[in-house]
């Protein structure tokens, strides 16, 4: 991999997708009237504070992370209206069933 390029965590958006994570269905996300299907595919990438939540099964924690770590400053609607895409899209992504994926350290 180029030493350039950052790896992100899928959910959160953070630097550090440090653990892989394998859906049992590819997620897709409608992106509303007149928009297009978006194909978020089947493997995700998570930093190792989302992994964490995700092992857990715990939506509302990785909802409160993604929100709390967004780049930019929000005010209190777009914080509700950010909520409540995010929890659209992880709620289909534990719908997938997510599972970990080993990585080449642990096989050997």
């Amino acid at each position: 991999m180029d030493e350039r390029l950052v790896p992100l965590c899928d959910l959160c958006g953070q630097p550090g997708g440090a653990v892989t994570f394998h859906t049992r269905r590819t997620v897709v996300i409608d992106e509303g009237p007149g928009g297009n299907l978006r194909d978020m595919g089947d493997h995700w990438s998570a930093c190792a504070r989302c992994a964490v939540h995700i092992r857990k099964r715990s939506l509302h924690l990785l909802l409160n992370r993604a929100v709390l770590v967004w780049p930019e400053p929000l005010s209190g609607p777009q914080r509700q209206k950010l909520r409540r895409n995010l929890k659209a899209l992880h709620s289909k992504f534990f719908a997938a069933e997510p599972r970990e994926m080993k990585t080449d350290k642990e096989d050997s």
